[in-house]
């Protein structure tokens, strides 16, 4: 007789839409960090990267981003 399927908790279906796309984002945002650097022998296809540029790159694999781009615009328009 086969066992009955059990629906896993509400917070493991939470954790792991969360996690699947974070993951993501880590594994996007670093290509676009394996990309920078000049002595390694190949590059991902740009479209396949997070963040467009190295610093941007860098600001979503170490904070999420979006949050982090914002405070630095702010920061270079005040000169500090």
């Amino acid at each position: 007789m086969p066992r009955p399927r059990r629906t896993p908790a509400l917070v493991i279906r939470i954790i792991h839409r969360i996690g699947a796309p974070s993951m993501l984002a880590m594994i996007d945002s670093g290509w676009q960090i394996y990309n920078a650097s000049p002595i390694l022998p190949f590059t991902v296809p740009p479209w396949i990267t997070l963040g467009g540029w190295l610093a941007r790159g860098i600001a979503w694999h170490l904070r999420g981003g979006l949050e982090r781009d914002r405070l630095l615009v702010r920061r270079a328009a005040c000169g500090s």
